[in-house]
Formats: structure tokens, C-alpha cells, sequence
């Protein structure tokens, strides 16, 4: 899982090249046909046919690859080498999803390693500030495909920075409505949040169409999740999941997988309800 990321990452810095190669474009979870695409002087996309789900992907290599160099398992030497690569190839592909999500990665590394809430492990991360400060100020500086690496970052918070973020707003908007509505005790049933989301959308939605029988994405499988299974029921799983997930005894790494899964959900569809089974599949005491 480790070297998993090492291929996207490559064809992600080819297409930034300006070069290409075909790859399949299909996706049905937005009605997408069949056809084949080379990305030349398109933004890159590694191995898929999104920059979310390339950075997607890529993340959990990241934190499979920190924690074999932290058990030893790959040599520091090779670690920084592939790690430079992966965050690399995520500033590369300008997703506003991965920038924000390995940031906050490596923040929550970076306070643990430092043992920020001891007064020692304080002083040590507030004497590194400036100089984390001026790193931000560097990376603030270039220009890539286009975009301020800041402002794209910053655009995430944005409502109105580009129509792909306003759609995203507008459909959490819509299901928030929606689970108010329709969801306080029982939901709306698995996948059917596509049937009422329409009726629920803000005004500022009203620049997309979407045609009979499409709905907009819920990019949001955390609201959409609530939505479905109603809040009561939605509660239910969280609790049983993170039970679940703590009884797995001095293991970081499992705790990390679904910790970030569940921050990612917030900012797009992650597998859809393919991860209340990963999750209930997982034994409930396991020691790694």
C-alpha cells in the first residue's frame, strides 16, 4: 500500500509535462459514458479521471507509507524520497481536496510527534512557527496551471469561487434542508436522497440544470448518510463505528485510516456506502 501511490504520482507528473497517454474515462456514479482520454494539456489526473480521487487515493499510500517508516519497514532515506513525490504530485494536481486534507495530515503529525499539549512540546511548536509561516509564504508564491497555490486553497472556503464549489455547497445546503425535513427520526432509505435533493436546492443553484431523473451529486456522505438513514439511526452507526474502531488495541494507524476517511466524506462521495461495510467488516478487538 505503501508503493501503491509511486504510478498515479508518475502519471500525474507526466501530464503536467504537457505529455499524455489514453486511459479509459467512464464513471458511472455521474452518468459518465465510455470513451478514452489522454489529458494532454489538461489538468492532471494520475490514474483516474478526477483530481479528488487521484489526492483520494494517494493519501492513504501517504499514511500506509509514514507508518511503515515509523515500524522500520522502509529506510528513512526512501521514505523522504517518496514522500517529497506524493506531496509533490498532490500540489501538481491543484485539488483543493488533497491540499487541505495532507496539510491538516501532516499538522496532526507534526503536534503528536511534538507532544504539543506538554509545555515543552508547546514551546518547541511555537518556535517553529515563523519559519512554518515563511514555508507558506514560499508555496504562496507560485503559480501553477493557472492558479495561486494560496488562493486555491483559500477558494475552498469560498461559496462562490468557481461553479464546481458552488455546486458542492449548494448540494450540503439542500441535504442539511433535507435531513431537517425528512430525516430527524427515519430517512428517506439508501440512495434515495437523489429523489427529493431537487426540490431542497438554494436559489443560487438555479445556474445548473439538471435534467429529468439527474440530481446533483451529495458530495457530502456525511449529511447524505443522515439524510438516508435518518438521524437517529445515523447516530447509532457512528457510535457503534467508533467503538469499533477504538477497540483496536496501540494501533495508530487503523484509528488514522478512519479518522481521515471521515474528514474526506465531508468533501465529496468516498465509496459511497461501501464504508459502513468496511467499517462493520473490520474484527471488533484486533491488535496490529
Amino acid at each position: 500500500m505503501a508503493f501503491s501511490g509511486v504510478l498515479p504520482v508518475i502519471a500525474v507528473l507526466i501530464q503536467s509535462l504537457g505529455l499524455g497517454f489514453l486511459l479509459i474515462h467512464n464513471n458511472p456514479s455521474f452518468s459518465e459514458t465510455f470513451r478514452l482520454e489522454n489529458y494532454i494539456n489538461a489538468r492532471p489526473v494520475g490514474l483516474t479521471n478526477e483530481a479528488s480521487f487521484f489526492v483520494y487515493q494517494l493519501f492513504f499510500s501517504t499514511l500506509a507509507l509514514y507508518y511503515a517508516w515509523k515500524r522500520k519497514i522502509v529506510s528513512s532515506k526512501l521514505y523522504y524520497i517518496l514522500i517529497a513525490l506524493y506531496i509533490y504530485g498532490v500540489i501538481v494536481s491543484i485539488s483543493r481536496t488533497g491540499l487541505l486534507i495532507f496539510a491538516l495530515f501532516f499538522l496532526i503529525v507534526w503536534l503528536r510527534e511534538s507532544k504539543i499539549l506538554t509545555v515543552k512540546g508547546f514551546l518547541k511548536v511555537l518556535a517553529y512557527l515563523p519559519f512554518i509561516l515563511i514555508g507558506l509564504l514560499f508555496l504562496g508564491s507560485f503559480n501553477i496551471g493557472g492558479f495561486n497555490l494560496t488562493e486555491r486553497l483559500l477558494s475552498s472556503f469560498n461559496q462562490g469561487a468557481d461553479l464546481s464549489t458552488l455546486e458542492r455547497y449548494g448540494s450540503a445546503e439542500a441535504l442539511f434542508k433535507l435531513i431537517l425535513d425528512k430525516g430527524l427520526i427515519l430517512g428517506v432509505g439508501i440512495y434515495n436522497f437523489q429523489y427529493y435533493i431537487k426540490d431542497y436546492l438554494p436559489d443560487y443553484m438555479d445556474i445548473f440544470y439538471y435534467p429529468k431523473g439527474v440530481a446533483p451529486a451529495s458530495f457530502n456522505f456525511i449529511f447524505q448518510l443522515f439524510v438516508e438513514f435518518g438521524v437517529i439511526l445515523a447516530v447509532f452507526f457512528f457510535y457503534k463505528s467508533r467503538r469499533y474502531i477504538f477497540n483496536v488495541q496501540n494501533d495508530r494507524f487503523y484509528k488514522d485510516w478512519f479518522l481521515f476517511l471521515f474528514i474526506f466524506s465531508f468533501s465529496f462521495q468516498t465509496l459511497n456506502f461501501a464504508i459502513p461495510f468496511l467499517i462493520f467488516f473490520y474484527p471488533s478487538k484486533v491488535t496490529i
